[in-house]
């Protein structure tokens, strides 16, 4: 769930040209000064406040939005859920249950974990722990753990 974060950010923030994006990036500088990654997870939070009266009734935008209350996980009975790390495995196995045989697929670009480890260094322990409590269904559902990221993070002020 937090690489998503950090893919958003990297991609809405950094790289990005769309000019719905370079709104929220102007609503970032306007009220912190710059459009940082603490700052971008900083506004997260606080729209969290307003926008995710609960987990499965949460407006944020689609790109930093927990999956929670984008899909209907819950409501459909997936036989598998593939993941970016194990996309190769993931994909042999959905190819041999729908009894076919699927064309390698390389995963390309650069590592989100990287740039992960970069960002939530910028972070302290207490902004991590509140975004992880917003997260942690998304974490709990997919059976991911917090813990690398709050190693990551400076310890609280």
């Amino acid at each position: 769930p937090f690489e998503r974060l950090v893919s958003a950010y990297q991609n809405k923030m950094v790289e990005g040209s769309d000019p719905q994006y370079l709104k929220v990036k102007d609503s970032i500088k306007e009220k912190y000064g710059e459009a940082t990654f603490p700052n971008f997870i900083r506004e997260i939070l606080h729209e969290s406040k307003f926008k995710c009266r609960s987990m499965h009734n949460c407006n944020l935008d689609r790109h930093w939005q927990p999956y929670i209350s984008r899909c209907a996980f819950c409501d459909v009975p997936y036989r598998v859920i593939g993941k970016a790390e194990t996309f190769q495995e993931d994909q042999l196995f959905i190819g041999h249950l729908a009894g076919v045989q699927l064309e390698h697929i390389v995963a390309g670009g650069s590592s989100s974990r990287d740039l992960a480890r970069q960002y939530f260094g910028q972070l302290d322990r207490r902004t991590v722990d509140r975004l992880y409590r917003l997260y942690q269904v998304d974490f709990q559902m997919f059976g991911y753990s917090p813990d690398l990221y709050f190693s990551y993070a400076r310890p609280a002020l």
